[in-house]
């Protein structure tokens, strides 16, 4: 069994702070995150250093992957490909029907609408 990289345990750290971030696991019903010096406050702050590390570990398996100044165009494209990749795929993804009460009162041309709506709504205001 090979070695664990302390880069690993970095991984699975900020994985989990993010998760930490987005659940919120100790947040109270009356008082949000940030209202209140309390455990939910303490923990989103301590949890903040994972997107950094996130970039700063991208840049560190990238620099790994380049052996030769010659292969950064061809490295830095792999990559490039990968993330549109994802992005596009998710973005497809998120523009998928999200309300089935809704879906379903539609008939069969409710899906077609739904995507039409959730197209429009993104064009609207696509940074909200």
């Amino acid at each position: 069994m090979g070695r664990i990289k302390s880069v690993d345990v970095a991984r699975v750290c900020a994985i989990v702070a993010v998760i930490a971030i987005h659940t919120v696991p100790f947040e109270n019903a009356g008082s949000p995150v940030g209202s209140t010096l309390d455990l939910a406050t303490v923990i989103n702050q301590v949890a903040r250093f994972a997107v950094p590390l996130f970039f700063i570990l991208s840049g560190y398996f990238w620099a790994q992957k380049i052996t030769d100044a010659r292969h950064i165009d061809g490295v830095s494209l792999t990559m490039a490909k990968r993330l549109l990749l994802l992005f596009g795929t998710w973005s497809l993804i998120y523009l998928l029907p999200f309300n089935l009460i809704d879906f379903l009162a539609d008939g069969i041309l409710g899906p077609v609408k739904q995507i039409y709506w959730n197209v429009a709504s993104v064009a609207r205001a696509p940074f909200s």
